[in-house]
């Protein structure tokens, strides 16, 4: 029986409370021919001497210490030296069950697949509570990767999967730096490359929601924001184009959602508002209506129609009042 060495990467950064748990999780994995590479990003707390603690106990674990640059550099950091035939990406304020790994690597006994996905549970969630909405089991073809991805019938993610280790460097994937929701657009660029993935239908990744976490600090700018979440919108409309007359209608809705989201997070802030239809539009070369219009159906479609031919400072009033009354 061969058994394929694994690089697991963990991106680490003022996670003191949870990072002992995570790393517990992972050294006391059933599967055991790891590569355990810790990425402490200049974390300004105890994580630098808990990451030396560990490696200083178990000989799989590779410690890297670097100065600050964000999740994305942390990440590329782990690529840069890893070892193992597959990757995964765990977040270090995250843990995963004992046969995280096991269950991640079975199907690859049987077949070769670019990315293999599992469920998980959140910690503000009931047990049991799904993220896969797509049938367990392998997909063969990009069509379909595509369409499942669209209707978010997966979580855009880079953690509770594992990846092939050719298949990401066959295609340079590395992720974006400086840039927030860096896994929207990591997700997006490997479902338009992949070829054959698998699904897990099993919750073994455990997603810690933190109201002091970098996403959801104050910290951190609307402008910011923002700008991090046009550039992800123009690049998938770029990476999801050559599908159009394919998958016109999920394309359709995957975008709807996303820019009914970002609209709706400034919905409550008239200047904000204002600041991101610009925004969008420009980025989306405007073509912001024609998802709604595509995506409605019966009366919708003909209110979407209509505002579609009003002048864009009369469309972005209708949909500031729409949102807002919505939410």
């Amino acid at each position: 029986m061969i058994f394929p060495l694994v690089s697991i990467i963990v991106p680490i950064y003022k996670v003191e409370l949870y990072l002992r748990r995570c790393l517990d999780s992972i050294v006391n994995q059933t599967y055991t021919n790891l590569e355990i590479i810790l990425v402490d990003d200049g974390s300004p707390d105890s994580c630098p001497q808990i990451c030396d603690d560990y490696a200083a106990k178990d000989k799989r674990i590779v410690v890297i210490h670097k100065e600050n640059g964000g999740l994305s550099d942390a990440r590329n950091a782990g690529l840069d030296i890893c070892k193992g035939e597959y990757i995964s990406f765990i977040d270090s304020d995250d843990y995963v069950d004992r046969d995280y790994i096991e269950s991640l690597i079975e199907p690859t006994k049987k077949g070769s697949y670019d990315f293999i996905i599992a469920d998980y549970q959140s910690s503000n969630e009931k047990k049991n509570s799904t993220h896969l909405s797509c049938k367990d089991g392998p997909i063969q073809d990009n069509l379909t990767i595509i369409r499942i991805y669209c209707s978010q019938q997966y979580p855009p993610s880079a953690w509770a999967k594992l990846y092939k280790f050719s298949f990401l460097k066959e295609n340079q994937f590395h992720f974006q730096k400086e840039l927030l929701f860096e896994d929207q657009l990591w997700s997006c660029t490997l479902a338009r490359f992949a070829k054959n993935i698998y699904i897990i239908h099993k919750q073994i990744y455990h997603y810690t929601t933190r109201t002091d976490s970098i996403m959801l600090s104050r910290d951190i700018g609307f402008s910011k924001r923002l700008s991090s979440w046009c550039f992800i919108l123009a690049q998938e409309e770029k990476i999801l184009s050559s599908y159009q007359e394919s998958l016109r209608r999920e394309i359709s809705s995957f975008f709807t959602i996303k820019i009914t989201e970002v609209l709706t997070t400034a919905n409550r802030n008239r200047p904000q508002f204002h600041k991101a239809f610009q925004a969008i539009t420009q980025s989306m070369n405007k073509k912001i209506i024609s998802h709604w219009i595509n995506q409605a159906k019966g009366l919708y479609k003909i209110y979407f129609f209509t505002l579609s031919l009003l002048p864009s400072k009369l469309q972005e009033e209708i949909m500031y009042f729409h949102l807002r009354n919505r939410a």
